[in-house]
């Protein structure tokens, strides 16, 4: 393992060490955001293909979770073992370009293909793969494979439960 990887392993778990799960992306800065489509997933008994039922497809190709809040719909996405989620768990996104991004998780990395942390792809250091239908995406995403080209800029800031950025605003006033 060269002297470089072996650095952003050690500040990966010394960040989750520190501050928890939140923020083992300030180690490695990549604004690279991946996508895999929706079809890949077939396995009809799985949680995965559940939720592809459930949802649809944008007009720029991102899939879409409509069946949790009548109000939200979510971006379906893919991320490593390491943040800790599971398949249909809600998460909140930041950006360091300030965007948010609230969405379900629909597919987890294989550990095959992350780093020893689980969090990034070895292959781009991608942290965030989006779930989508790779015939509606607009060509410059589907040609470079990055859907930071959808209006997703900047790098990840943190992954945290949607429902830890709301449980401070349930508490408030009592």
């Amino acid at each position: 393992m060269n002297a470089m990887r072996k650095l952003i392993i050690f500040i990966c778990v010394t960040v989750v060490l520190i501050w928890g799960v939140s923020s083992p992306l300030q180690a490695q800065r990549t604004t690279f955001k991946s996508w895999m489509d929706y079809r890949t997933i077939t396995n009809r008994r799985s949680v995965q293909w559940d939720l592809q039922q459930r949802a649809i497809t944008d007009e720029q190709g991102l899939r879409r979770y409509v069946g949790r809040y009548d109000d939200l719909d979510m971006f379906m996405v893919a991320i490593g073992t390491g943040w800790g989620f599971s398949v249909g768990d809600t998460i909140y996104i930041e950006l360091s370009s300030g965007k948010t991004i609230l969405a379900v998780v629909g597919d987890i990395k294989d550990d095959r293909h992350t780093c020893n942390d689980n969090i990034f792809t070895v292959i781009n250091g991608c942290q965030l793969e989006f779930v989508v239908c790779a015939r509606n995406l607009c060509p410059t995403v589907r040609r470079r494979g990055d859907v930071s080209f959808a209006g997703f800029d900047g790098y990840i800031m943190s992954i945290i439960s949607w429902y830890e950025v709301h449980k401070g605003v349930a508490n408030e006033g009592c």
